[in-house]
């Protein structure tokens, strides 16, 4: 369901993703026949570690092997 709904990201001002919108993921398991009670109950984890995993890749920023031309 995340993979399904990674263009339906809430952001702050500053453009951080702060959650994703729940009304339309659970819309969007309603349609597929999952068992919204369900997810109800595993969306609310699953988006804290999404967020926890963007800012802590956001906050490390660069990797430095991953830079072009060093040595």
């Amino acid at each position: 369901m995340l993979l399904a709904c990674q263009g339906q990201l809430r952001l702050a001002p500053s453009g951080r993703v702060v959650g994703i919108d729940m009304a339309t993921a659970l819309s969007l398991a309603s349609a597929r026949g999952f068992d919204l009670a369900v997810l109800s109950e595993l969306l609310p984890a699953a988006e804290a570690g999404l967020i926890e995993g963007l800012h802590v890749s956001e906050d490390a920023g660069p990797r430095a092997d991953s830079q072009v031309g060093s040595t």
